[in-house]
């Protein structure tokens, strides 16, 4: 349930988690015998390794998936490293070294991802492991953010982006 807490925010701002705000898909690793690198199937995104400053390069595709991203959903890396984000730009499959985050009610793509980057050093330092660091889908789920009302979303997306040129990088992938 949104909680308001006007103390530390601007007015209209409320803390909440990431569950009361997204849908959170766990990545899933089908089994091996379904990757392929000859194109076949839906790109088959595993971990930061395929990363991009925005959106990902597949490597491998999977004519099996487990668990699916759609385009727009925000990927991110729940294990070795913990926090890293990308976009998904196209329906792909998602293994377990990620999580997809996808905004309801609204709240858009673009938001989630620099609301991610911005916690990404808090939410690295929730990892544990003896191997390598990682964080479970409870840990993401009820990680608390920030959430401005959408119109102050929408202007905040629109000014990071200026900012960061970002809108070339966009429609590359649009296209």
């Amino acid at each position: 349930m949104l909680t308001s807490i006007s103390n530390d925010l601007p007015k209209g701002w409320v803390y909440t988690t990431l569950e009361e705000i997204s849908v959170i898909i766990l990545g899933q690793s089908p089994p091996s015998s379904t990757y392929n690198i000859d194109g076949e199937g839906l790109p088959f995104y595993q971990g930061k390794l395929e990363f991009g400053k925005i959106y990902p390069t597949p490597r491998k595709w999977c004519t099996s998936p487990k668990k699916i991203a759609e385009k727009g959903d925000v990927f991110i890396s729940i294990r070795a490293p913990v926090g890293p984000t990308n976009v998904c730009p196209e329906k792909s499959a998602v293994g377990r070294g990620l999580a997809a985050i996808r905004g309801l009610g609204g709240i858009e793509s673009f938001f989630i991802l620099y609301l991610m980057r911005t916690f990404a050093n808090e939410i690295a330092s929730r990892g544990t492991g003896t191997t390598f660091d990682a964080i479970t889908g409870n840990q993401l789920k009820t990680f608390e953010v920030p959430l401005p009302p959408l119109t102050e979303q929408h202007r905040i997306v629109a000014k990071l982006q200026r900012l960061f040129n970002v809108s070339s990088e966009i429609n590359k992938c649009m296209i």
